[in-house]
């Protein structure tokens, strides 16, 4: 939306948008003249340009900065605009023109944070120090007043206009507004209709009136006034628009659709109507009718991006990826620059599974412009997708840093949370965006997921049951319901659920991994071959059915066979990383250790930044024994993803095991306890080291916490009797080392535990 600020009124609940130095000197004045032409013809992106260009030699030129502020405003990028707007005050403190546009931002962030109302009222008083008779400056500083409920002060600085300027219209709408705050609704009515006596052929007059019987449930006395309002300006976004909108909230949509005809009509050339008619008929399901009209809006302009970039839109809502690149390879052919082309391309990118591309473009749309929302939230998506929790977090904090409410970024977090383990948080955040948005899908799946990381099955079913009413062709939904259903025991539902994910997205890696895995962990091999036979024509992505195949053959034990359908994975597509991670473990099973790190090694090349690739070549090297190497990668696996709990509890070990640095694994280890506190392994871990550090009382506590949420093995008593013993509970002690020992007499530790007991009998 952009804002077009003329004696704005904006209150809560009703807004009326109302070489040498002389050469330098020349060319700054050349783009500076170019790009209020561009200003004047509506070609924003180029205005901003030449702007920058002038900019570029003369920093201090105070008419490029407003200028490209007012361009800034045009393009709604409104953050850059009070950035420029800024940089004039800087240069010119007493700029009235820019002290009045950020005074009116300062009333539109009020409406969320009541301090900004204060530094509205500030910036009206400050100007009418220097211009006591400035309208604007006077209207501005009522709404500032307005907006902190000091009513009475607002209505005197408002009547003070009026007393100057008696037919002043507005300060009357203003007057009228204020009243309508303060529920007086017959002087608000009786306001409104004096400003109409005196404007009777003003849009604006007739659009307030209408504005407040619609605010008082008068609908059928509002008509009349938008009909008349549309009357007298009839390609006005303003007039037509809110006709339009009356229409279409009555659900009379034939009528709306009459309205953008008879201004077409009226104005046969006026782009307007014909632009809000193709638009209206897209939105109502007539897509085919809508792109006709926005094919007539570029063939009379082929330079209209607007209407282009609509039609890239349009054809990704009907699934016409290629009609849509076509459309947009043309845009960034005549500018590289165009943030919203490089956005819309990177979802077509995403269409065809090209995310690596996609990413790029998301991230020049990005560097264009910081403000562009939706390619945030698709670059965390695709971030999400390839578990890089890291950096679809800070994605989704700069949306949330531009607009802290953004409830679609809130419930995008709430995902992250569950996906990091964190059932408590995410619950927590899902709750608050649905109590909002009840139907937010990512809040509602982040619940379901909180719900099942918490054992509360019962309520994670329920959640995800409503998920695929919802969404029936959407797979995750169904692939989740059969997870729960996995952990309930319920296989033979979880294998429907799981097939059922696959019928729509037959390459649903995650769901086919569960469905082989139900099959699997009851050996039926030839079962799981059947499952993937079945898909392999209706699979797109044929190398993951090679991959599951491979691991069906890996478990059974033919690793000729496992080796051969990895190969042909890696065959079909080089970037298949998993090909590359189960060759790996296929070589560690085989205790290849070299030919696994080799696996690995290569998917490292292949990506750099890829944190499981470091994280497996850290445990391959830890069984080969080469420590360093070993605490090296898991390091770097923190590098890149500092929440990788795996990670961070192996390194602590191998500190601990090792005496490295106590205190870093200290550190590492009540971290991941914090994040993950139900994961017994990590509770061992931080025991271990609180006995190594002599902390007796904590590390019985913990490790006896790993051994009661587990199958403890003989370890794991020895650990604990050995934690007992430092604490100098003897019983405890020789009755938890007797078990080790009755378990496997010749574990890791089993001597100390002999001599232990020996000396403590």
């Amino acid at each position: 939306m952009v804002f077009r600020f003329k004696k704005v009124l904006i209150i809560t609940g009703l807004v009326l948008l109302v070489g040498c130095k002389g050469d330098l000197k020349t060319q700054r004045d050349n783009y500076f003249y170019s790009a209020q032409q561009y200003l004047k013809g509506a070609r924003y992106q180029e205005a901003v340009i030449q702007y920058r260009n002038a900019i570029r030699l003369d920093r201090g030129h105070v008419p490029s900065w407003l200028g490209m502020a007012k361009a800034f405003q045009q393009q709604g990028n409104h953050p850059g605009a009070m950035a420029a707007f800024r940089k004039v005050l800087e240069l010119d403190n007493i700029n009235v023109e820019a002290k009045l546009e950020l005074g009116r931002y300062f009333l539109v962030g009020g409406l969320q944070n009541p301090d900004l109302f204060r530094q509205a009222q500030r910036t009206a008083e400050e100007i009418l120090a220097v211009e006591p008779r400035n309208i604007d400056a006077r209207i501005l500083l009522g709404n500032a007043l307005a907006g902190l409920n000091n009513f009475e002060k607002a209505i005197q600085e408002i009547k003070k206009v009026l007393a100057d300027d008696p037919a002043d219209l507005a300060a009357a709408l203003n007057l009228g507004a204020i009243q309508l705050r303060q529920k007086h609704l017959a002087r608000a009515e009786e306001t409104f209709k004096d400003a109409l006596a005196k404007h009777p052929v003003d849009a604006k007059a007739h659009l307030a009136l209408a504005s407040y019987y619609m605010a008082t449930d008068k609908r059928a006395d509002a008509e009349p006034y938008f009909r008349r309002a549309f009357e007298l300006s009839p390609t006005d976004p303003a007039s037509l628009y809110a006709l339009v909108g009356f229409y279409s909230s009555s659900k009379r949509d034939t009528e709306a659709e009459e309205v953008f005809k008879a201004a077409m009509a009226k104005k046969p050339g006026a782009r307007e109507p014909r632009w809000g008619l193709a638009n209206f008929l897209i939105q109502r399901g007539r897509v085919e009718d809508g792109l006709a009209g926005l094919r007539d809006l570029v063939k009379s302009n082929p330079r209209d991006r607007q209407a282009q970039l609509r039609i890239a839109e349009a054809y990704l809502g009907l699934k016409k990826v290629d009609d849509a690149e076509e459309v947009l390879l043309s845009l960034l052919q005549r500018n590289r620059a165009d943030a919203e082309a490089c956005y819309l391309h990177g979802t077509v990118l995403v269409a065809k599974n090209r995310d690596d591309k996609a990413l790029e473009e998301f991230e020049n749309a990005i560097k264009i412009k910081d403000w562009l929302l939706p390619a945030y939230m698709d670059k965390a998506a695709i971030l999400l997708k390839r578990g890089e929790l890291d950096g679809a977090q800070a994605s989704l904090n700069e949306v949330l840093k531009r607009d802290r409410n953004n409830l679609l970024a809130r419930g995008a977090v709430a995902k992250v949370l569950a996906l990091r383990q964190r059932p408590q948080d995410a619950l927590q955040e899902a709750q608050s965006v649905l109590q909002v948005m009840p139907n937010n899908e990512d809040a509602l799946a982040a619940r379901g997921d909180a719900f099942r990381l918490m054992g509360r099955l019962a309520e994670a079913k329920e959640e995800f049951k409503r998920l695929c009413e919802i969404r029936p062709d959407y797979s995750v939904y169904w692939h989740r319901l059969g997870l729960v259903e996995i952990a309930q025991g319920d296989d033979a539902a979880a294998i429907t659920h799981f097939r059922k994910a696959l019928e729509p997205r037959a390459d649903l890696a995650v769901a086919l991994n569960d469905l082989i895995y139900v099959h699997l962990k009851a050996n039926r091999f030839d079962d799981a071959l059947t499952e993937l036979d079945k898909l392999t024509r209706s699979a797109s992505a044929q190398d993951e059915i090679h991959n599951f195949r491979g691991r069906v053959y890996l478990q059974r034990g033919d690793f000729a066979a496992a080796e051969r359908e990895f190969r042909q994975a890696i065959e079909i597509n080089p970037q298949n990383y998993q090909s590359y991670i189960l060759l790996g473990q296929m070589n560690l099973q085989r205790n290849n250790v070299q030919q696994a790190l080799k696996e690995v090694d290569q998917l490292i090349v292949k990506n750099e930044k890829f944190a499981p690739a470091y994280l497996l070549k850290a445990f391959y090297l830890q069984v080969a024994k080469d420590i360093p190497g070993s605490i090296a990668n898991y390091r770097k696996t923190l590098q890149i993803d500092s929440q990788n709990v795996v990670a961070a509890n192996n390194l602590a070990w191998l500190l601990c095991e090792n005496n490295m640095n106590l205190d870093e694994a200290l550190s590492l280890a009540q971290a991941a306890r914090k994040k993950v506190p139900e994961n017994p392994e990590i509770a061992d871990t931080l025991g271990w080291i609180y006995y190594k550090q002599k902390n007796y009382v904590l590390a019985a506590d913990q490790l006896l916490f790993s051994v009661n949420n587990r199958q403890p093995q003989a370890e794991h008593y020895y650990r604990l009797g050995m934690a007992y013993y430092g604490k100098g509970d003897l019983r405890l002690a020789q009755q938890t080392l007797r078990k080790a020992l009755e378990m496997n007499d010749s574990f890791a530790g089993s001597e100390e535990a002999r001599k232990i007991l020996r000396l403590s009998s």
